[in-house]
């Protein structure tokens, strides 16, 4: 407890006998009189002296022990002199030794000034969001501005002082995450404080002017077209043919201006510094397996591998022996083989990183939903190899060369581990912050573009290409795509015209050969399953086939199930399209609801359905 009115600070008998202080009797500690609030003298035994914890900071206390006080502790204004204690009243805080500490007063927020999350959000790490909050009555259909609370302030995220507008009882409020993880807002949190527009001493309304003219990209290093096509062969780029001459030039020296993003190779491959991976392991456990067998050619090419890894700075030498995980080989499509590291022991041992996905099919309509003209795509150049691993972590990645016995392990965070994936996405998120959703898209590690105007499109490339140039990372030049008018992004095709199913997927659908048992039956309609919105009536036209996946259900491939097969394959192989929104158009809404079972609803446009969903929901009375 802070007392000002008491001079001396002083501890109970019992405090110092729990944390097992060491009392000394002295004539310092009856050297004045203390009284308490109800006018009797305190028993004073002795001094005693310790230090405390107050938000990180480490204060050593000087203190008489009383054998009987209401509080353990009472920090007097001995304690607020020398410890520059401030008490501010108004915000409800405590500062001490010129602010360097701010800890709560233990008093009730008014919750009239107080606005609270209205449902729970998963906030991804160092991002920031806007977020639906619910507002006192007081303030409907005001314009209110939001502040920070200080006591809540950075305590699991921090609110932004921002101006709205109370509508049905909500606003939003803008929240940044700053951990370096993801964080819950879980519904009716106190996010920040509320107050009427007459608390602000001046405040002018912003007005964009139009008599800007838009200025021409500033070119880095001018090149010739000869020189400049000469460059697109040799990075082997896969640049739209419909694009005009001009186009292509300007396109074309914006990717030489930025050349250093690109890597031909492993050896051109840079290294993002603004993060290293940690592996956390879930137990004490010793991981160590034995090499598998290889034949004399295939050690040999993993011995060549290895090397190369150690030149490129991916693995080191290690002594450490208490951790090992086997290597194969594997084919690649070139007739090659690649090296891999068997880490699954290892992933059984390590916590799983988490890491919050967009959502493929928002994700997708969002992009369509614009429907831009021009499309471009980049591709990380073995992108987890340009994500450093922390030193600590490093030795549980240890393998044994097949030939020397030498020992590695990897300084980069390493293909086949389970959370690579998600902290390459996590540096990639981190980067690209408050720029995704405009025109940039991102999932894992691919990267999209979509803009409508030509010259949008160039100043979206440009600040992709810088921000990866800024961060030291590497796409692969062979893997990129610029100014398409369609592509293929999470095995679709998108364009302006709307979402079709690549045409990877198609020759794939079109080999489908009737099941032989159920385990193939259900990998079929789980694969087909992933695009039933591309076909009509997927329930009615899959009905013989489910019946077989039911339990003490013989299986027998019927003509029946042969012909809803072909109709699944006729409908995804016809190239359908599915269409965005039109926000121009007016939208058709069907709705049917029964008293006991449910309800359900269709969204059409004339022309095309938007959207077909049904609600299972039991109604109450």
């Amino acid at each position: 407890m802070l007392d000002t009115g008491s001079v001396a600070t002083i501890v109970s008998e019992n405090f110092v006998r729990y944390h097992g202080l060491t009392t000394v009797t002295s004539r310092a500690s009856s050297d004045i009189t203390l009284v308490s609030a109800s006018g009797k003298p305190l028993e004073i035994i002795g001094l005693t002296d310790f230090t405390v914890n107050i938000n990180g900071l480490i204060i050593p206390i000087y203190a008489r022990v009383a054998r009987y006080i209401t509080h353990d502790l009472i920090l007097g204004t001995d304690f607020l002199r020398e410890n520059g204690v401030v008490i501010d009243y108004n915000l409800g805080l405590v500062s001490l030794n010129e602010d360097l500490v701010r800890i709560p007063l233990q008093t009730e927020f008014k919750q009239r000034n107080i606005v609270t999350n209205v449902e729970a959000v998963c906030l991804p790490a160092e991002t920031e969001a806007l977020i639906n909050v619910r507002c006192p009555r007081y303030f409907e259909g005001k314009t209110v501005l939001l502040e920070p609370v200080p006591s809540l302030q950075f305590t699991v995220c921090a609110a932004a002082r921002s101006l709205g507008r109370c509508i049905n009882g909500k606003t939003v409020c803008r929240v940044f995450n700053p951990n370096p993880y993801s964080v819950v807002l879980r519904k009716g949190m106190r996010l920040a404080s509320i107050h009427t527009t007459d608390v602000i001493s001046s405040c002018s309304t912003y007005k964009e002017t139009k008599t800007c003219k838009q200025t021409p990209r500033k070119i880095l290093n001018k090149q010739s077209e000869a020189q400049l096509e000469t460059f697109a062969e040799d990075y082997g780029f896969t640049i739209n043919k419909d694009l005009t001459n001009e186009q292509r030039r300007d396109l074309l020296q914006l990717l030489y201006d930025y050349k250093g993003v690109f890597a031909r190779s492993l050896a051109e491959m840079k290294v993002y510094q603004g993060y290293e991976h940690d592996i956390e392991l879930v137990s004490n456990r010793r991981i160590f397996k034995r090499n598998y067998r290889l034949t004399p050619e295939d050690a040999s090419i993993a011995e060549n591998q290895i090397k190369e890894m150690v030149d490129l700075g991916i693995v080191e030498e290690t002594a450490d022996p208490y951790f090992n995980s086997p290597i194969f080989l594997v084919d690649k499509k070139n007739g090659e083989k690649r090296l891999i590291i068997d880490l699954r022991d290892l992933n059984a041992a390590a916590r799983p990183m988490l890491v919050q996905l967009p959502k493929v099919n928002d994700l997708l309509d969002e992009v369509t939903s614009k429907k831009c003209t021009y499309l471009s795509s980049c591709d990380l150049k073995a992108g987890f190899w340009q994500v450093k691993l922390r030193e600590g972590s490093r030795p549980y990645t240890t393998f044994t060369a097949p030939q020397s016995g030498l020992r590695y392990s990897f300084r980069r965070i390493p293909f086949g581990l389970n959370s690579s994936p998600a902290a390459l996405c996590r540096c990639l998120m981190k980067i690209f912050a408050g720029k995704l959703g405009g025109n940039i898209y991102l999932y894992m590690d691919d990267i999209l573009v979509a803009n409508e105007t030509w010259q949008g499109h160039l100043e979206t490339m440009e600040d992709t290409l810088r921000t990866l140039e800024i961060n030291e990372l590497s796409c692969n030049p062979s893997k990129c795509m610029f100014g398409m008018s369609k592509l293929e992004f999470l095995g679709f095709e998108i364009s302006g015209d709307g979402i079709k199913i690549g045409r990877r997927k198609l020759a794939a659908i079109e080999k489908i050969a009737p099941p032989k048992n159920r385990k193939s039956l259900q990998r079929i309609l789980g694969l087909i399953n992933f695009w039933r919105k591309f076909v009509p009536q997927f329930s009615q036209n899959t009905y013989h086939m489910r019946k077989l996946l039911a339990k003490d259900v013989a299986f027998v491939w019927s003509s029946q199930c042969e012909k809803e097969l072909q109709y699944l394959k006729t409908c995804l192989t016809s190239d359908p399209i599915l269409q965005p929104i039109n926000t121009e158009k007016d939208l058709i809404i069907m709705t049917d609801a029964s008293g006991k079972t449910g309800l359900g609803y269709q969204i059409l446009q004339i022309g095309t359905i938007i959207k077909c969903m049904r609600l299972a929901m039991v109604l109450r009375p």
